[in-house]
């Protein structure tokens, strides 16, 4: 692999680490911000360098007009889109501060954050050779998307659902986004996506008002548009600069010419599909999976299955059903039948006994709607049991050595960022002798 692009790679993730571990631990406040600021500029400077040395001009790099052009018309579409599910779902005011001086840092925030991975992201590509580029630009993708979530977003996850819900609406949207920057920096340079993604987030950290969509409608917009994206740039580019980029092979020049960006239609069919399945057992489509983890519901459940259930009014409920809760001050799912119900001063109270125990449980207070099971699939959910128990196990190991673990983390990517950049140095100076 390229020094260059392991280089740049690790260069960036120490800035990412610096940013989001150890700005955050020695300042407050406008120290914070500086700090910040300080730390995305360091690292413009160091591509600069490094490119200028290797003799690439990030600012002239594939610098093409129609891309940046149809960049920032991509971004502007899914402003429209967003706003008009805004005027469906409502408006909400922004978050964040909007006094001339919070517009001034949050703007050198995220501007220079935008900079300085979009200079990293064309540092990579420059080094990539034209073969598999597709492939490439898809790992690519993928590693500036966890570049562009901050850590708090998933290293304190405590749930399946809550896992469900991040990969739903922050990490497949923030794929989505990356890789059409990707494909802009490969046909229009830097330029062009730090304008794409300079324009969305503008309106997200500037605008007085922001559109208050659902989750599922938010994420749903900000993954299709950008896979949309692919298909508008794919047809208006031309197919012999497809080609020179690596993008499209010669052999696919009469495909491409009879049918052009239908192998990125499949990336949009593909993100559909995929929301599609992640959406379901957040109950969004009224039905709701729930894995057997215990053997109290024995014969009638076994260990592994999965239960299907709708939202009921509780006092449909009658005895014999099978219903989904839990207790107060608990995160624990409990999966038993209806023994007994009846009413209280505030809604019903419902007592229930799993059929392999020998005593009900303790009774509990509803009102309003309750899960009931209507169907079962046996034994698919051993798969999501396993994996549980290793994450559980996984997220106990890194809680307990976080420390030694960052620090460790910290060491490897500062050597090797250094061994890789002489590395590289030492190669050029051999060509160029």
């Amino acid at each position: 692999m390229d020094g260059k692009i392991v280089g740049t790679a690790a260069v960036a993730a120490l800035t990412y680490l610096a940013v989001y571990f150890v700005v955050p631990r020695v300042a407050v406040g406008p120290a914070f911000y500086f700090l910040t600021i300080l730390s995305w500029v360091i690292l413009i400077i160091v591509l600069f360098i490094m490119g200028k040395r290797g003799g690439l001009s990030l600012l002239r790099m594939n610098f093409s007009r129609d891309v940046i052009m149809l960049g920032v018309s991509v971004a502007i579409f899914q402003i429209v889109v967003l706003f008009g599910s805004g005027v469906i779902m409502g408006f909400g005011r922004n978050p964040y501060s909007l006094t001339p001086y919070g517009i001034t840092v949050n703007i050198l925030t995220f501007s220079s954050a935008i900079i300085a991975l979009e200079f990293a992201r064309a540092t990579i590509i420059s080094g990539c050779s034209k073969r598999g580029m597709l492939w490439k630009i898809a790992i690519i993708a993928f590693l500036f998307t966890i570049f562009y979530l901050p850590p708090s977003s998933f290293i304190y996850l405590s749930g399946g659902l809550e896992v469900i819900k991040f990969i739903g609406s922050a990490f497949i949207p923030t794929l989505a986004v990356n890789l059409f920057a990707t494909f802009l920096v490969a046909l229009g340079g830097p330029s062009s996506s730090i304008l794409y993604l300079t324009v969305i987030e503008a309106f997200q950290w500037i605008s007085p008002i922001l559109p208050n969509p659902t989750w599922t409608v938010k994420a749903l917009i900000e993954t299709l548009v950008p896979s949309f994206g692919f298909l508008i740039v794919s047809q208006f580019e031309s197919r012999y600069k497809l080609i020179r980029t690596g993008i499209l092979r010669r052999g696919d020049l009469m495909r491409h010419r009879l049918k052009r960006g239908g192998g990125f239609g499949a990336w949009v069919a593909v993100a559909i599909a995929l929301l599609i399945i992640l959406w379901v057992p957040t109950g969004l489509f009224g039905f709701q999976p729930t894995v057997v983890a215990g053997e109290s519901m024995t014969p009638f459940m076994k260990m592994g299955d999965v239960a299907i259930t709708v939202s009921t009014n509780v006092e449909n409920l009658k005895g014999g059903d099978v219903i989904v809760y839990m207790r107060q001050g608990s995160q624990q799912l409990i999966i038993h039948r209806v023994v007994e119900i009846s009413k209280a001063v505030s809604g019903y109270t419902v007592v229930t006994k799993g059929d392999a125990n020998n005593a009900a449980d303790p009774p509990i207070i509803v009102s309003g709607a309750v899960s009931k099971v209507v169907y079962l699939i046996p034994q698919v959910g051993w798969a999501s049991i396993y994996l549980k128990a290793w994450v559980s196990e996984a997220g106990a190991a890194l809680a307990a050595n976080a420390l030694l673990i960052y620090s460790a983390l910290v060491l490897l990517f500062g050597a090797f960022s250094i061994v890789c950049y002489k590395y590289y140095m030492g190669t050029r100076r051999r060509f160029s002798v």
